[in-house]
């Protein structure tokens, strides 16, 4: 009996192992296929890839700040408690 669990449980385990290896080898080729997608772009729109970029630098870097300033804030309020 136990040795029938173990190798219903060796089983499933397999299964369960080689089913998520073929999900992984789909985003792996998904994500290369949006890369290349990325390459082209950029290569055809290098000005506007440009702007892009420093649009998205310039959001997370006032994202930060603001999380900076809010956490000093914070900081303060925990002090008095």
């Amino acid at each position: 009996m136990a040795d029938e669990l173990k190798g219903e449980l060796n089983k499933t385990s397999d299964e369960a192992k080689k089913k998520v290896g073929e999900q992984f080898e789909k985003a792996k080729e998904k994500a290369q296929k949006v890369r290349e997608k990325a390459r082209v772009y950029i290569r055809e729109n290098p000005e506007k890839s440009a702007f892009i970029a420093a649009g998205v630098g310039m959001a997370i870097g006032l994202t930060l700040a603001g999380m900076a300033v809010t956490g000093a804030v914070m900081t303060k309020k925990c002090n008095r408690w």
